[in-house]
């Protein structure tokens, strides 16, 4: 759904703005690439339990968040060069809260 596309967009720029003081492009983009990929790992499980979506077996295969991981990187790496150095501190606020809502799901649902 199109939400999905709009949250990613989100957390693209919550976690860009979060991370503006990692100079070098290469460990910014690396790093939020793991942020953005430490957050699908709460999600998946949360998804599955309320049929947002299947997988094979019931195990997310490690090519989902492989995909995670470079396609985040990409748009960092392509925020971090187009916009340089942006901070956003209620960013970090709205993050925390995507981590903890996944989080408390995570532990409500097993």
């Amino acid at each position: 759904p199109i939400i999905m596309g709009f949250n990613w967009l989100l957390l693209v720029y919550c976690i860009a703005t979060s991370l503006h003081k990692i100079e070098n492009v290469f460990l910014y983009s690396i790093s939020a690439a793991l942020v953005m990929t430490a957050l699908d790992i709460l999600i998946e499980p949360m998804a599955m339990k309320l049929d947002f979506w299947q997988w094979k077996n019931n195990a997310v295969p490690l090519q989902n968040y492989l995909a995670w991981f470079v396609s985040s990187f990409i748009l960092f790496f392509i925020f971090r060069t187009l916009n340089g150095r942006i901070e956003n501190k209620f960013a970090k606020v709205v993050l925390l809260i995507q981590f903890l809502f996944f989080g408390i799901l995570n532990l409500l649902l097993k």
